[in-house]
């Protein structure tokens, strides 16, 4: 039987027909609006996007009690799809990108009582597919979809809207485990249940401040359909572009609570540290190398080259900017081998020098090679000119 097939008006949606025993039921312009009328047709336990796709691209049947389902989409998106499915290998797992969409069901889990108890840190169920795909120093953010709760349930508080409420940077890889907060389920069996998660720690605390997802503004560069439309797993990569975005619209990465919890800074744990960080995304590296810019192992350098500019002293100019207020000459401290690299040693002190506010925009954003790197000794060419800086190789 040839069932009718949708005609796509635009290249972000997908339209979808269901059909009830190859008799058609209803029309719908996307996946997501589609599954959400069958989750309430059916009163499922969940949304059924996966079966809908799989129906929609592989043209598989979805048994139903005694029913039925079969749905269908425009044509050339579903042959669109295949190929892109044939071309991954036959598989339509959507790679890792470092950063994460955690879905959070509030009727079964109980997000805004966790959130407003002031706990930072928990496990997360994710999605078994990408079990081996996280890492510490990744970051995601906390989805709410369709908040069914009853008044019961509720206990006086406000229905929750579809959006993002929180922020979290990623502690460690997956493992099996039971849920760590199981006072915050509905049914509390739900988690005793084993199953692959992460820890997470909470930066960010958007309960009061949702970023409301039918409000958001996304470029198509921006647009994250599983983020925006919702999937039946526990977890999916986000696009970086999108978190970026998120990023922008909470107040930037300084808005974010990161902790790095190294109780002596010396060489031994900030070793630890960048094995900890490898990993990591960006703006967790970012942070990281201000950490320790600004940390004591920093302070201790600065002392060792006498709150001198190193850049200036190579050039014979004065090496000195003015004084604070506790009588030492201010100075900052740059790391040569960008932190973001996080190559072995990159935090460490023989990855330091001392350097005015000027120079370090220059070495930053300027006309600058870095010519060698010797244990002793950094050389640059800076504007055509050659100069060597000592390394305080004692400092730590």
């Amino acid at each position: 039987m040839n069932l009718r097939k949708p005609v796509a008006k635009n290249k972000k949606d997908k339209p979808v027909i269901i059909f009830k025993n190859d008799v058609e039921i209803k029309e719908f312009p996307t996946i997501k609006k589609a599954a959400d009328w069958l989750k309430n047709y059916l009163d499922l336990d969940y949304i059924p996007f996966t079966t809908i796709m799989r129906g929609i691209i592989q043209e598989e049947q979805w048994e139903n009690k005694d029913d039925i389902f079969r749905f269908t989409t425009d044509e050339k998106v579903r042959l669109d799809k295949l190929k892109k499915s044939i071309e991954n290998g036959g598989s339509d797992k959507v790679l890792p990108t470092g950063y994460w969409t955690f879905f959070c069901n509030p009727k079964k889990w109980y997000l805004d009582d966790f959130i407003l108890s002031g706990e930072t840190e928990d496990t997360f169920a994710i999605s078994e597919y990408h079990k081996n795909d996280f890492k510490a120093g990744q970051l995601g953010v906390i989805r709410v979809g369709h908040d069914t709760r009853t008044q019961t349930q509720l206990a006086g508080k406000p229905r929750l809207k579809r959006g993002i409420y929180a922020v979290v940077e990623i502690l460690g890889e997956s493992k099996l485990t039971k849920s760590t907060k199981k006072s915050y389920w509905e049914d509390e069996s739900d988690g005793d249940k084993v199953r692959y998660r992460v820890e997470i720690r909470y930066i960010k605390r958007l309960l009061k401040t949702p970023l409301l997802l039918d409000e958001l503004d996304l470029s198509e560069i921006e647009y994250d359909k599983y983020l925006v439309e919702g999937q039946q797993g526990s977890s999916m990569p986000l696009k970086h572009h999108t978190f970026n975005k998120v990023l922008d619209l909470i107040g930037g990465l300084d808005s974010l609570e990161l902790e790095f919890n190294v109780s002596n800074e010396n060489s031994k744990s900030i070793t630890e540290l960048e094995k900890k960080y490898y990993n990591s995304v960006p703006e967790v590296k970012e942070r990281v190398s201000r950490y320790i810019e600004r940390g004591k192992i920093a302070k201790e350098y600065k002392k060792r080259t006498g709150f001198k500019c190193q850049v200036c002293e190579a050039f014979n100019l004065d090496p000195y900017s003015f004084k604070k207020p506790n009588g030492e000459y201010y100075v900052e401290t740059h790391h040569v081998i960008p932190v973001s690299k996080l190559q072995a040693g990159s935090l460490l002190t023989n990855n330091l020098i001392t350097v005015c506010a000027n120079h370090h925009r220059q070495l930053h954003y300027g006309n600058i090679e870095l010519i060698q790197n010797t244990n002793n000794y950094f050389v640059f060419e800076l504007d055509g000119e050659i100069i060597k800086i000592k390394k305080m190789i004692n400092a730590e």
